[in-house]
């Protein structure tokens, strides 16, 4: 699972299955979190991931990476922004964020 949030997606499906994925990803954390850390972190809406809302998506993603980086003292990334439009952008963004999940989730022992 974790080898997908390092593909970088272009096509709507392509979103959706790494959205998919992400989300779970995120789960994943937020109860390794409750069940280690003992915060009960809030959940947002990220998946699925659907063109119009990408504004939205942008700022839950980012508030669900504070709260964990934040339990776990682990340094935040700028996930804001970014234009995904831009290859460079969408490229550089998924390779952060990627390595945002993998050192929350060896930092928990998922």
């Amino acid at each position: 699972m974790r080898a997908v949030l390092y593909e970088a997606p272009r096509s709507p499906e392509e979103w959706l299955r790494w959205s998919f994925h992400h989300r779970n990803s995120h789960d994943n954390i937020r109860a390794a979190i409750t069940a280690n850390k003992g915060p009960n972190l809030p959940d947002y809406p990220i998946d699925p991931i659907r063109g119009p809302q990408i504004g939205d998506f942008l700022q839950y993603n980012s508030q669900l990476h504070s709260d964990m980086n934040s339990a776990l003292r682990l340094q935040s990334s700028d996930l804001l922004s970014v234009d995904f439009n831009n290859d460079a952008q969408r490229l550089a963004w998924i390779q952060i964020h990627a390595r945002e999940h993998e050192s929350a989730e060896l930092a928990l022992g998922i």
